[in-house]
């Protein structure tokens, strides 16, 4: 798994661009982006599924504890976190 964490106003002006029009909103300068990246494969081996499962739980540890300064609804914040669950129990 790679992992990005950025103050969102130290984005140079084109990134911050970028991730706004995924997000859908601008972000303010006292904000932190947070990106995890994930491998995938046909079949994980039983390890790689338990670690996946670790490292997901720390990232959604992460997520709510920043969730106040996020600005984003809870409700999406848990979609989220259920679409990423999902993805490393079923390999969606």
């Amino acid at each position: 798994m790679d992992t990005f964490l950025q103050n969102v106003g130290d984005l140079p002006s084109p990134a911050r661009a970028a991730v706004e029009g995924l997000i859908g909103h601008p972000l303010r300068d006292d904000q932190q982006l947070y990106i995890a990246a994930f491998g995938s494969s046909a079949e994980p081996a039983s390890d790689s599924r338990n670690k996946s499962w670790d490292d997901l739980q720390l990232i959604i540890s992460d997520m709510r504890k920043n969730l106040p300064q996020s600005g984003a609804p809870s409700e999406r914040i848990e979609q989220v976190i259920d679409e990423e669950c999902d993805a490393v129990r079923y390999g969606n």
